[in-house]
């Protein structure tokens, strides 16, 4: 279904996740909104399966930043992470998200 919805994107199905909302200035957020992205990402503790086998069963994963999300999805612009599961939704700065790392 994510083949035929996005087509030439990879998928990736993660459960255990945390949507991140992103705090950033209004001057960020302007700079990230000119080239079409979110101020958000979305980190997994647990990576279920990867279209293109980056990841495996098991590992943990950070997006890059959104294109589009739904309650069930986050796509960046190379990816979409289908989201298994119950998660969290929280906020945090631009460093603090990425450099979460599990273990």
């Amino acid at each position: 279904m994510a083949a035929k919805t996005f087509p030439g994107k990879a998928f990736c199905v993660v459960k255990q996740w945390i949507l991140i909302d992103l705090t950033v200035t209004p001057a960020e957020k302007d700079k990230l909104t000119t080239l079409g992205l979110l101020p958000a990402t979305v980190f997994a503790h647990e990576v279920v399966l990867d279209s293109q086998g980056r990841f495996q069963p098991s590992m943990w994963v950070r997006s890059n930043f959104g294109v589009s999300s739904s309650a069930y999805m986050f796509e960046t612009n190379k990816t979409v992470y289908l989201l298994l599961g119950s998660g969290l939704r929280k906020e945090a700065s631009i460093g603090a998200a990425f450099s979460m790392k599990t273990g």
